[in-house]
């Protein structure tokens, strides 16, 4: 019997030294540093913004230091920044900051006066690129903090004069598009690169974008006598180049992008269509969206917590009976019921720029009248947007 008890005992101990021994070797495996790895989860995916009703209303004007036409903007989300118009008479020598707490102007000069020109908000700093100014030098670009205390200038090659196409690229990229090259800063890097653009694919670049790591690049390209509305699609990754079929109307070649699609759009006179062609980017297919009226040198701009393109002013072109009057249209597509909805401006103008400041629409710039002189120096005028969810 004690013989017994003694195996039955025996026995129970060896299996709790071997419990005890395995839970042990278990503990320290948990606790060796090179055996961290943790079950992986799959992230959440952002909820996306309900469609939005919008109202403009608005709310005061103010003069303007420096209110000229075809000047360009850009915001922090704080502030209201504006350089590189012109007056007949002479180039935008600054740019100017518009504070929306106290709507008061700062300014500081330029490295050389000019129009016609960028402004971009990258990573914190204000970037004033490319614009006529007399001279035949590559792209100019200047560079601010965001109180506008001047960093550095930087000419980027020579002769290489074309101007119109500059974008950001995320928190890191400045892009600017000439005539044979991509100019490339990185932020990250503090430095810049030059790419060149295959000859086929060289001409006057009229718009570029970005989607990601995705330019998008829309010039004219020359062969002779024959000219080519080019679309191109450049990977800031792999550097590959790829032309994309265009379907857009040749005169629709400025682009906004949102939410996988491209919104190509007009600045000229006489030649725009009453419609923006529109490419959806994943399924390469083509539309349009049409415009209540046919109108010309517009204001555009598309507010993403809005889900909703704004478009402001401009030139309407009626029939021979009618004529053209110009616009202090002020209209809203929302996307999510896809309909248009109309508001005024409290001054009719063209070749003007507008930004949203958060909850602020801010209208700056621009002609009262086509080509007229003393029709420039208008107020800025300044809206409050609301949002409320479609019901």
């Amino acid at each position: 019997m004690n013989c017994y008890r003694f195996r039955y005992l025996f026995s129970v101990g060896v299996f709790c030294a071997l419990f005890i021994g395995i839970l042990a070797c278990s503990c320290k495996k948990a606790d060796d540093p090179e055996r961290t790895e943790e079950p992986e989860t799959e992230e959440p995916e952002s909820p996306s913004i309900p469609p939005q009703d919008v109202e403009l209303l608005f709310l005061h004007s103010h003069e303007a230091p420096e209110s000229r036409k075809k000047m360009a903007s850009a915001t922090d989300g704080v502030s209201f920044y504006v350089g590189g118009g012109h007056h007949p008479m002479s180039y935008t020598s600054s740019v100017y900051k518009l504070d929306m707490q106290t709507f008061e102007w700062t300014s500081t000069p330029l490295s050389k006066p000019r129009m016609e020109s960028f402004v971009h908000i990258l990573n914190n700093q204000v970037f004033v690129s490319g614009g006529w100014h007399g001279k035949q030098e590559g792209p100019r670009i200047d560079r601010f903090t965001l109180s506008l205390d001047h960093i550095d200038h930087k000419v980027l090659g020579t002769g290489d004069f074309s101007y119109r196409a500059v974008t950001v690229a995320g928190d890191q990229y400045l892009i600017v598009r000439s005539y044979a090259n991509f100019y490339i800063f990185d932020h990250s890097m503090q430095a810049w690169e030059t790419i060149a653009i295959d000859p086929i694919y060289q001409g006057t670049v009229q718009s570029i974008i970005s989607d990601g790591n995705t330019i998008y690049s829309c010039n004219l390209t020359t062969n002779g006598f024959k000219t080519k509305h080019v679309l191109l699609q450049f990977d800031l990754k792999s550097r590959i180049w790829k032309e994309m079929e265009n379907k857009a109307h040749q005169f629709n070649n400025k682009m906004l992008v949102h939410k996988g699609k491209i919104y190509f759009y007009s600045t000229y006179a006489f030649e725009t269509p009453p419609y923006l062609d529109v490419y959806d980017i994943k399924d390469q297919r083509w539309s349009t969206l049409r415009f209540p009226e046919y109108r010309e040198l517009y204001a555009i701009l598309i507010d993403e917590p809005s889900d909703a393109l704004i478009l402001s002013g401009g030139r309407v072109l009626g029939d021979e009976e009618s004529g053209s009057r110009m616009s202090s249209d002020l209209l809203v597509y929302q996307f999510g019921n896809e309909e248009w909805k109309k508001f005024k401006l409290q001054h009719s103008r063209l070749f003007h720029t507008m930004q949203i400041v958060g909850d602020r629409l801010v209208v700056h710039g621009g002609e009262a009248v086509l080509n007229v002189d003393d029709s420039i120096g208008l107020p800025t005028e300044i809206f409050q947007v609301s949002r409320t969810e479609m019901q």
